[in-house]
């Protein structure tokens, strides 16, 4: 959680360096926390465990003819279903599909044995809490005796089920043989095999029964028994299709990912993570409303009393990871999340509480899904083949059904338009090629346009294609920056051709009103050459803030842009003894709001450090020299700008630095240092490294926590959690002074 009070945030905007102190340095070797680091992100590891089908192969005889991801693509997305709580490991991470959790197990060729060799490092090195195997068609294929293959499955179960009481094992069986092997040359009917692959299966089966009665956490997952290999409706279903018989198609991997997530459901996988003893009770109510083009506003019921802040996730469908957002104070109730496409994008979002015990449930997963906002308008062409593809054929949500222009057409102004009856504001456009016709001239040479007048006598090109045709039932899409709102959308041919389309697609929201100015703005002097202002949120759908400055008299100018739900900002770099006045407007897509009323300031003659170093009775009295930020007070080895930067006492004995860093907590070890709130002229800044003599790295701050420190006021604690590692890893602090 990052959240600073007044004065801390008001420090936050300042860039320029005088001088640089390295402070704090903390060794971080092999730390075990108390709750490991990565749990924090993912509790449960799967570990997909196998052969080529674990992979993803779909045919042997064509390299490229891949399923990308294979059943782990469907199996994500159920498990993403449930909430960010499941990753997939392994040591590799090929034939992924798009955005997916790409890790795996899977080795094209293994036989048993070979993926009994490799399992004892796999399992140690990945620590999974769940192990999805699938073995013994590369032995039948390669004719190893069957008994032979089902001692190795029987090592298998015992060395997995051995290495950590915690697994849980998911032994499959395989599936059909439905065509001979090898390929090439000399082969085996697919009868023969398929025979041995039946008394494999038959022997898993007694097996895992087996090791399950005596007392192993060993569940039997009958694919062979439970897919559905043909549909005689949709024969695109068959799990073979398209395929070599062997390797599963598109809708084989799509069953075997049903067919996985049905197993681990209903397993005690997912209960073995419910809240320990102590912790929070988790939110409920969670709720997402798109309130523009970019924001989300997410809230929820608040059910805990003793939580100390909410974790915010989110994802992207349908098989995006997630990632934690942030974090929010206690008594939350929402948080808005920014920089989004609603329009065309799908989110996803779960919260939970936390507290030094652990974690709650999760609450409900909400998410929004994209909005077509062409659907089903009224759409209107030049010219209309037949009464069978009228224009409304377009954008009916079907790809089967078209629109065709009338034959002959010479007319470059030949078009297809629909009316979204009201602005939008638009984030994407699709255009869906006929599925059934291949027509090259009717893909090539148009142009989508954008206006608000619906004869189209001024308007926006958004997209265009030129000569070179799309490719046949192909999809033409643009990504759509253009802030302003549209109400109609053309596509219209720039040669003398005809033009034929299946669907349109128009991803955008509603036109979205300015936000409601902000109230309560005040401007404070903090020193000689920092102003820090403060203001009250009214809006609830702005995507930032503008600030603005003039000196008295003179012109306002912009000076920054801030991010949403900002409540303060530090100006800096100021005239001692100056008249500034200042604005603020909340600002979206729509433009900006009224300014909240002007506030008026005059800055002070004083700078910061001075201020302090003037205030304390007896270092105070020393000799100017001795007061200079680089001098040292009393003798103890720290600069007075350090006891400064520290809110400590710069003539305490005995000497030395007060203690602020690393040690164990609740959540996992961290890196603590205290931070003065009234210091405007300093920035903190963490550094990290795995060896103090080469470079250091400035290490992201968001996930700290930060918190008032009882009995000392304007004194603040920021605890940033420490990642575990299997190697020395170096932090330090490093205070930079800015000058006016």
């Amino acid at each position: 959680m990052m959240h600073f009070p007044t004065s801390a945030a008001c420090s936050g905007a300042l860039q320029r360096a005088l001088r640089c102190f390295p402070l704090v340095l903390l060794a971080v070797g092999m730390l075990k926390p108390l709750v490991p680091a990565d749990e924090l992100i993912h509790q449960i590891r799967i570990l997909p465990l196998g052969d080529s089908i674990t992979r993803g192969n779909n045919d042997i005889n064509y390299p490229n003819g891949d399923i990308p991801g294979g059943y782990r693509k469907s199996l994500g997305v159920s498990l993403a279903s449930i909430g960010p709580v499941c990753e997939f490991v392994g040591s590799r991470s090929d034939n992924a599909a798009p955005d997916m959790d790409a890790d795996h197990e899977g080795h094209p060729g293994f036989r048993t044995d070979e993926i009994l060799a490799l399992t004892p490092a796999a399992i140690s090195g990945l620590q999974p809490r769940a192990v999805l195997l699938m073995a013994g068609t590369n032995d039948i294929l390669q004719r190893v005796p069957v008994p032979t293959a089902v001692a190795n499955l029987d090592s298998l179960i015992v060395t997995i089920t051995h290495a950590d009481p915690d697994i849980r094992l998911f032994v499959a069986t395989i599936l059909p043989i439905t065509q001979k092997w090898p390929p090439f040359g000399a082969s085996v009917p697919a009868a023969t095999l398929n025979a041995d692959a039946n008394t494999y299966n038959t022997q898993v089966r007694a097996l895992v029964a087996q090791h399950a009665n005596a007392g192993r956490k060993v569940t039997l997952v009958d694919i062979n028994a439970d897919i559905v290999l043909t549909d005689p409706q949709n024969p695109a279903n068959n799990v073979f299709q398209p395929g070599d018989g062997i390797h599963p198609g598109q809708a084989g991997y799509d069953q075997l990912g049903s067919l996985w997530f049905q197993a681990l459901a209903a397993s005690d996988v997912f209960a073995a993570d419910l809240p320990a003893a102590g912790a929070p009770a988790a939110p409920t109510g969670l709720a997402a409303a798109v309130v523009s083009p970019s924001r989300i506003n997410l809230t929820w019921t608040d059910e805990a009393v003793d939580e100390d802040e909410y974790e915010i996730w989110s994802r992207v469908p349908p098989v995006g990871l997630w990632e934690m957002l942030g974090e929010v104070s206690a008594d939350a109730t929402g948080r808005a999340v920014t920089g989004l496409k609603t329009g065309s994008g799908t989110y996803a979002f779960a919260v939970r509480a936390r507290n030094t015990l652990g974690f709650s449930a999760w609450s409900d997963i909400v998410e929004t899904t994209p909005s077509d906002v062409a659907h089903l308008k009224s759409a209107s062409a030049s010219s209309t083949l037949s009464t069978e593809t009228p224009p409304e054929n377009a954008n009916d949500g079907a790809d089967h059904t078209h629109w065709v222009s009338e034959d002959g057409v010479t007319d470059p102004s030949a078009n297809w338009t629909v009316d979204l009856g009201d602005p939008h504001h638009i984030q994407e456009f699709r255009l869906i090629a006929r599925q059934d016709s291949d027509v090259p001239e009717h893909r090539r040479e148009f142009e989508v346009r954008a206006s608000n007048d619906p004869g189209f006598s001024t308007y926006e090109v958004i997209g265009a294609q030129g000569s070179s045709p799309l490719a046949h039932a192909s999809v033409y899409q643009v990504e759509v920056s253009d802030e302003v709102p549209y109400r109609y959308i053309r596509v219209a041919k720039t040669e003398e051709q005809g033009m034929s389309m299946a669907l349109v697609e128009v991803m955008g929201v509603d036109q979205v009103a300015a936000p409601q100015p902000p109230a309560g703005l005040v401007a404070t002097a903090v020193d000689s050459g920092h102003v820090c202002l403060e203001w009250q949120v009214v809006s609830d759908n702005e995507s930032g803030f503008l600030i603005e400055r003039r000196v008295t008299g003179g012109t306002f100018g912009e000076i920054a842009m801030i991010a949403a739900e900002s409540t303060s900002f530090s100006d800096h770099g100021l005239d001692p003894e100056a008249d500034y006045e200042y604005r603020v407007s909340a600002v979206n897509e729509a433009g900006p709001s009224t300014p909240a009323p002007v506030a008026a300031v005059t800055t002070g003659d004083t700078a910061a450090y001075d201020q302090w170093s003037q205030s304390h009775p007896v270092f105070a009295a020393l000799p100017a020299g001795e007061r200079e930020p680089l001098a040292d007070a009393n003798g103890d080895g720290v600069p007075n700008l350090i006891c400064y930067a520290l809110a400590s006492d710069p003539m305490a004995q005995p000497a030395g630095l007060p203690a602020m860093a690393g040690g164990p907590a609740a959540g996992g070890v961290v890196f603590r240092f205290r931070r003065n709130q009234i210091a405007p002229d300093l920035i903190y800044q963490v550094l990290r490294c795995d060896d103090p003599s080469g470079g250091w790295d400035a290490v992201d701050l968001v996930s700290a926590t930060v918190e008032e420190i009882p009995g000392e006021s304007g004194v603040e604690m920021v605890s940033l959690p420490v990642p575990t590692t299997d190697h020395r890893m170096f932090y330090r602090l490093r205070i930079t002074r800015v000058p006016d």
